[in-house]
């Protein structure tokens, strides 16, 4: 393991730790916020109800006043998810600003529209964490795309969590999975 990646790795975990302190220190201001950027989505999960087929984003400048507001409620950790928040055509801008802010970026996707181009922009932007849902496996409810379709998409391809030197780079990717009757 290279030198430069200890160092940000250690960087990452001095970070969340101070920001874990200060979030203890008070119950007078939020841990955790999850904001909507985008209701649309392109999938259409039977158990959803988060998403719709029409709404347009929420624009730029509404959603960073929102960040500025939960910043200054002292909100550590600022969620999106949506509807897909990776449709939102100025993501990288509010995730840029939730990092400007002090807080912890991360994002919700059910990861069918993650490129190496698209995931270089989320590392340039600072994207801290990265959940994946894999919610569409087959017979989970899905009238859409499902999970298995994935294999010859970006996820099948060998993952681009490297920089252009092969050195890991961030966010730290999660999956995670609505456990239903149907999957």
């Amino acid at each position: 393991m290279g030198s430069r990646k200890i160092v940000g790795q250690v960087k990452r975990k001095i970070r969340e730790t101070r920001m874990f302190a200060r979030a203890m220190q008070s119950d007078a201001h939020p841990i955790l916020a999850q904001i909507v950027p985008i209701r649309r989505c392109n999938l259409d999960c039977g158990y959803c109800n988060e998403y719709d087929k029409t709404s347009d984003p929420v624009p730029l400048p509404t959603m960073l006043a929102r960040i500025d507001r939960l910043a200054d409620f002292g909100t550590t950790i600022i969620t999106l998810s949506g509807g897909e928040p990776t449709l939102h055509p100025d993501l990288d801008a509010i995730i840029a600003r939730i990092r400007e802010r002090g807080a912890i970026a991360t994002l919700i996707t059910n990861g069918l529209l993650l490129t190496p181009d698209r995931i270089q922009r989320l590392n340039r932007a600072g994207l801290d964490y990265l959940q994946i849902s894999i919610d569409n496996a087959p017979n989970s409810g899905s009238r859409s795309i499902p999970f298995w379709a994935l294999e010859s998409g970006p996820l099948r391809t060998p993952w681009p969590w490297r920089g252009e030197r092969g050195r890991s780079v961030s966010p730290v990717p999660s999956a995670f999975c609505t456990i239903i009757p149907a999957n």
